[in-house]
């Protein structure tokens, strides 16, 4: 399993960060930041939260290496399970979210649902089947987050790197004057 410096330089070079650009993001020197990537130096937690939402990742990803949507998405599906039954037609028409990869996750579980729920033997085979179904449909889901994610985050990088740009431009010309 990798350290906590593993997973941060992980992160941040997936994210395309330098580490300099990264330390004026959280507000710390390079040196800093260096030491961090390095393992020599732990942050305190608010530079990990700091590091956490600049990255896109989580804070248990980055302390403990688990990732919690994996988790959190099983439980929508149990929510699904137990209190949508007989509520399922256009459900997902009701459930306004903006992630295309959610709303994807909630239609392929309404539809996996509608499927088993319509068999004969829905205790036989068919469970199994299901089940399988689900947990295809949890880790497309994952992958698909993590993508919407690192998008996301690249406009982000790329917008702090033209401000950095500004900046620097803006300090030259009052030097020059």
């Amino acid at each position: 399993m990798k350290s906590f410096h593993e997973r941060l330089r992980a992160a941040r070079i997936e994210q395309g960060f330098t580490q300099e650009e990264l330390a004026k993001a959280i507000g710390v020197t390079k040196s800093t930041m260096a030491k961090y990537d390095r393992g020599d130096l732990e942050p305190n937690i608010s530079n990990i939260m700091k590091l956490s939402q600049v990255l896109c990742v989580s804070v248990d990803y980055l302390l403990f290496g688990e990732d919690p949507l994996e988790n959190e998405l099983r439980a929508c599906v149990e929510m699904l399970e137990y209190k949508m039954i007989g509520k399922v037609d256009n459900a997902v028409d009701r459930i306004e979210i903006k992630s295309s990869a959610l709303q994807n996750f909630f239609a392929e579980i309404f539809d996996a649902y509608e499927i088993w729920s319509s068999r004969d033997d829905q205790y036989t085979d068919a469970i199994f089947e299901y089940d399988a179904k689900i947990d295809s449909i949890i880790e497309k889901t994952v992958d698909d987050i993590k993508k919407e994610r690192v998008i996301k985050s690249k406009v982000t990088v790329e917008k702090m790197r033209a401000e950095l740009a500004n900046r620097a431009k803006l300090i030259s010309e009052k030097e020059n004057d």
